[in-house]
């Protein structure tokens, strides 16, 4: 139990002496076979197992604490003035505390001051060879820890003296010093000789690679027990070699990151990076990115510990750019090797030769055989050299100069995995090297391996079929496999591949590889989904991670989601914040969705996007300028602009726009519109033009009335659209397009005058459009959400709640903030003269723009509300009316592209409709729904309908109820229920003659009320007639019991009659005649001549004297 005391944990975490209580707790437990007092054999080891359970930043302060912190204090307190720096290793600085003894205190920390400053190391180790300082004693061991100090900091010719100078005074252990001697880069021979004497020592036979196998070196590094840290630190890195030569790649990385983070060794770290690599490409790994990623932050983070020793890391640097190249992020590979502030590398590591090489060999792989060149030097490798040559061959075509030095370039290589490497991309040329029949009796798999790619790309018989039964086990057949395939433009093969390889591996390159494929096929959905699987599998260290994402955008703006576009968008954006073709993606796409401000916003915080540099971009450009004006830029950016694409009529055209309606103030350039439209025209003469040149015959309004008139084309015959659209037979889209404005604005303009929702009385129920649309949804053309708008806000809701889904397009949203700017911006209307009526200009009262802005607002709200898409139009039977579509048809186009019913509120338009293949209903036929199927209450159901007659809706059939109660919601005048009597067909006559008298008698005190009930009656019973005489005997009814309600004071029935006239025409003095002549007749049946006379003649008192002459000659005649 002495193990797991409290005091005695607290002792492990310092390497000081421990106290008498935890010293006898400690010798409380026996340890057998040991001579040793409990404490002093347990006290090490527990120490050891307790640093090595630390993570990474637990065990460097541990080491910074016991053994950096200590010496630095000695060092302090030698010399106070230049505070405690020391940039070495672990393992130097705690084999320096071996040498106090040859030194002292002062001396050691005088010796590790001068030795620590990177900037002055070297030299000062070359200089001291020359003289030796008085200060440091003539010692062996001194001198071997120099040496030591030299080789780590990579300077082998100042090792090497100084290790030499060390074995002749007799340093020790002699074999360990004998084999560092032989790592100063002599040749075999001379290490060999080196070595000769001390054969036998166990530390040597393990590093001699070519008289023992693998087995035996490893039994031999056994037997060697490290009497030191840098020993300790030689034997890990053999170890893990070893491990990673026996292809025990979880040991190698498992001890090899141990042996880095625990005690702070680097080598070991660096090949345990290698070592993943290597496991990255083994079969059956989950996802090879993990490894790839793990491999170059373990480089790095040995690199970063080299650095704070003081001494570059070449051999960690070139393992992370390697990761780097394997995970495509090519950007972090430059940038390992390119010195800040361009890079991440410290001119140390930019200039070293090692670094160089690797350089080299990047840029040679990236295609940038310029900047390569630059780089090579007489120091730059033979190999090297040769691969750089074959890559610039290759690129130029030149193939059998290539593979010549391909092969020239395997023969220069010293590195048999190097080797190995270049024989893989030479077989993929088909052809074979003679290096592969050395490598095959101790690598029978890997020569197997190249001869089937030889094969493959030789196109021999059986070949594809052997790499294809081996290519899921096997990544490096795989991919030979994929090039094989690309070469010869088998894309379903590829794309086949891909997918198997990626579902084998989780290998993001191949999940990407099979996006393009489906990109290309136009399987956007599949595209998509497999570039985000590449995304999600690579993880923040996959370098493609922007290609999966800009293949999504692509996928996505082919298929127009444009919300998704902006998602995915800003997120490139946040991995690569000064990419313009993010920006723009962004911007477009908030464009395409309607959503003007945040384009702009997106634009202004973008420098990359300041400038466009296609016509896409510019033309978005004066898109955004019109809205946005000076907040935007200056004008002079606008000219700009046509200089730049002075050849393109849509950009051309787009800047007269900007120089006509952006809100510009204050331009730094004189905006010359004219100028501007003339040069257009000049260089587009085949265009329609944009502007005209009014000459003035003077300023007065008739005048320029008269001007603007004649620009516009008027008098224009426009008395058949007026009729089909005042009827309901033309559709209100169509309307909007000829009248040159936007579909939400004729809308809301017109919401006063009929509007054909629903269908005749009597015709079918669409109750299976309406079930669809509640199990599936419905595509809401903008006329249904303007019903939805004008009902009260908890009906609209009710109502839009009942299907599934609400479908709505970006072209409907589009246009209805077009039309909010529009109605912001507007400052009266002109309207072009017809056959009919003059040229006007007209402007709207401030509470009628108010109560437009609140519609337009609510219809934004619903439309945004709704599951947008811009779907694409749908076909029309007939090509010339192919140019007809607009916001009005996107409705259309969303129902078609989603297959379900379209809920639009207007009859022609639900006509046009059909005719494309998209059934259609109105909001009548779904509140008849809701109402049979109880899906909402009777009265609620009532109060619908009679809100929607209020808003003056036609086709809500007939219910006594809810007629009365539409009436009543108009406080009885002729609003809503008026449109309905008039255009809801000729059935239940009585009962709407019946509501137009109770609107009569409720509006006795409202002239105007009266005579437009009365002109209500007059045309919806003059309409049902086939025959002028059916139209008479039917006035001739209505001003008969006009007269006979007693209620109807004679100055209220002159304004009745007065509505009467206005809609009877010719036929309006013999109405009056027969009528008078039939209300005589019963007035005398009932009381005498003179009371007669004076009650008939008293109720036409305030008609025309010529009507009153009419009833008189009746009352004179007494026709009986």
């Amino acid at each position: 139990m002495a193990l797991y005391d409290r005091e005695v944990f607290a002792a492990l975490a310092n390497l000081g002496d421990v106290d008498a209580n935890v010293r006898a707790r400690l010798d409380s437990v026996e340890v057998r076979g040991s001579s040793e007092s409990a404490t002093d054999f347990l006290l090490p080891l527990l120490r050891e197992a307790h640093a090595r359970q630390m993570s990474a930043a637990d065990a460097q302060a541990f080491a910074y604490r016991e053994i950096a912190a200590p010496l630095s204090k000695l060092v302090e307190q030698a010399a106070p003035s230049t505070g405690p720096v020391l940039y070495l290793a672990p393992a130097l600085l705690a084999d320096a505390e071996r040498l106090e003894g040859d030194l002292g205190k002062p001396a050691l920390s005088r010796l590790l001051r001068n030795v620590s400053s990177p900037e002055t190391r070297v030299q000062l180790l070359r200089d001291w060879l020359e003289v030796r300082p008085s200060w440091l004693p003539q010692s062996e061991s001194i001198d071997a820890w120099l040496g030591e100090v030299a080789l780590d900091a990579g300077q082998l010719e100042i090792a090497r003296s100084w290790l030499v100078g060390a074995l002749a005074a007799g340093a020790t252990p002699r074999p360990y010093l004998l084999v560092r001697m032989a790592t100063t880069r002599v040749g075999d021979d001379e290490a060999f000789a080196l070595l000769k004497e001390v054969r036998g020592h166990p530390l040597v036979e393990t590093v001699i690679l070519s008289e023992h196998d693998l087995e035996a070196r490893q039994a031999f590094l056994r037997e060697w027990s490290p009497t030191s840290e840098t020993q300790r630190g030689l034997w890990a890195a053999l170890n893990v070699q070893q491990l990673l030569e026996g292809q025990d790649l979880d040991g190698a990385i498992r001890v090899g990151q141990s042996a880095f983070d625990v005690d702070g060794f680097a080598a070991p770290g660096v090949i345990a990076a290698q070592a993943l690599i290597q496991r990255s490409m083994t079969p059956g790994r989950e996802s090879h990115v993990a490894d790839l990623s793990a491999a170059r932050s373990l480089a790095i983070r040995v690199r970063d510990a080299r650095r704070s020793e003081g001494v570059a890391a070449p051999r960690a640097i070139r393992v992370a750019m390697h990761a780097s190249m394997l995970l495509i992020d090519f950007s972090t590979a430059r940038a390992l090797f390119t010195p800040a502030p361009d890079g991440l590398a410290t001119p140390e590591e930019a200039s070293h030769p090692d670094v160089h090489e690797a350089a080299v060999s990047v840029l040679a792989q990236l295609g940038d055989i310029s900047g390569a060149l630059k780089l090579v030097s007489d120091r730059t490798p033979a190999e090297v050299v040769l691969q750089l040559r074959a890559t610039e061959a290759e690129l130029a075509g030149d193939d059998d100069t290539a593979h010549r030095l391909w092969s020239e370039a395997v023969d220069a290589h010293t590195d048999w995995a190097e080797k190995t490497s270049l024989c893989f991309h030479l077989a993929s040329r088909g052809i074979a090297h003679r290096f592969v029949d050395e490598l095959r009796p101790g690598n029978e798999a890997i020569a197997h391996e190249l001869d089937t790619i030889v094969q493959l790309f030789q196109r021999r018989a059986g070949s594809e079929s052997r790499a294809e039964a081996m290519a899921l086990d096997n990544p490096r057949i795989a991919r030979a496999l994929a090039m094989y395939y690309s070469e010869a433009d088998r894309h379903d093969d590829s794309l086949r591949l891909a997918e198997q390889v990626a579902r084998q591996w989780g290998d993001p390159d191949e999940w990407l590889r099979a996006a393009r494929f489906y990109l290309r096929r136009g399987e956007h959905s599949n595209a998509i989904d497999r570039a985000r699987t590449a995304f999600t599998v690579g993880g923040e260290a996959w370098g493609d991670r922007a290609s999966a994402l800009r293949l999504q955008i692509a996928a996505l703006q082919d298929t127009r989601q444009w919300e998704d576009v902006v998602s995915v968008g800003r997120l490139l954006l946040r991995i690569q914040p000064d990419s313009a073709d993010a920006g723009w993606s962004v911007i477009f796409a908030l464009h395409k969705s309607a959503d003007d401000e945040q384009a702009f916003a997106t634009w202004k915080s973008l420098p990359a996007c300041r400038q466009p540099v296609s016509v896409p971009e510019a033309s978005l450009w004066l898109h955004l300028y019109q809205r946005f004006g000076t907040e935007m830029a200056q004008f002079s950016e606008v000219l700009s602009i046509i200089e730049r694409f002075p050849l393109d009529e849509q950009v051309r055209r787009l800047a007269i726009g900007a120089a006509l309606l952006a809100p510009v103030t204050a331009p730094d350039v004189q905006i010359q519109v004219t100028e501007l439209a003339e040069e257009y025209h000049t260089d587009f003469p085949n265009h329609p033009r944009l502007l005209w040149t009014l000459d003035l015959d003077g300023e007065d309004a008739g005048s320029i009335l008269a001007a603007l008139d004649a620009a516009a084309g008027g008098p224009r015959k426009t008395n058949e659209i007026e009729e089909k659209a005042a009827n309901g037979t033309f559709p209100i889209g169509l309307l909007s397009m000829w009248a040159k404005r936007s579909y939400a604005e004729v809308l809301v303009s017109r919401r006063v005058a009929p509007r054909f929702g629903g269908t005749a009385e009597g015709a079918p129920a669409e109750h299976k459009l309406v079930e669809q649309a509640l199990r599936s949804g419905v595509a809401i053309d903008t006329t249904a959400a303007l019903t939805l708008a004008l009902l009260p806000a908890d009906l609209g809701e009710l109502l839009a709640k009942l299907p599934a889904r609400l479908l709505g397009t970006y072209d409907q949203l589009r246009d209805v903030r077009d039309a909010s700017l529009r109605l912001k911006n507007a400052q009266g209307e002109f309207f072009p003269s017809t056959v009919e009526r003059e040229p006007m200009y007209f402007e709207e009262s401030p509470e009628e723009v108010a109560k437009q802005h609140t519609l337009l607002k609510a219809l934004e709200t619903r439309l945004r509300r709704s599951e947008r898409a811009d779907p694409p139009p749908l076909a029309v039977p007939v090509t010339s009316l192919e140019n007809i579509s607009g916001a009005w048809t996107a409705a259309m186009d969303r129902a078609g592209e989603a297959g379900v019913p379209l809920w639009c509120d207007d009859a022609a338009t639900r006509q046009v409709a059909a005719a494309l293949g998209v059934p259609a209903f109105g909001t009548p036929e779904l509140t008849a729904y809701a109402r049979d199927k109880k899906l909402i209450a009777a009265d609620t159901a009532d109060s619908i309908d009679a809100a929607l007659i209020h808003s003056c809706m036609v086709g809500v059939h007939y219910r006594p109820a809810v007629w009365h109660l539409a009436l009543t919601l108009s406080s009885f005048r002729p609003e809503g229920l008026a449109q309905a009597i008039l255009f809801g067909g000729p059935d239940y006559v009585v009962e709407k003659l019946h509501l137009v008298l109770a609107g009569i008698r409720n509006c006795l005190t409202d002239p105007n009320a009266l005579s437009a009930w009365a002109s209500v009656a007059a045309k919806f019973l003059s309409d049902m007639t086939a025959t002028d005489a059916e139209a008479v005997e039917n006035l001739v009814l209505l001003l008969q019991a006009l007269l006979a309600v007693p209620w109807l004071a004679p100055h209220q029935f002159a304004f009745v009659a007065r509505g009467v006239r206005a809609q009877s025409g010719d036929r309006w003095f013999p109405a009056l005649r027969a009528a008078a002549g039939n209300h005589w007749r019963g007035l005398v049946a009932e009381a005498s001549l003179d009371v007669s006379a004076s009650y008939i003649l008293a109720q036409v008192g305030g008609l025309s004297s010529e009507e009153r002459q009419l009833v008189l000659e009746v009352v004179l005649r007494n026709e009986r």
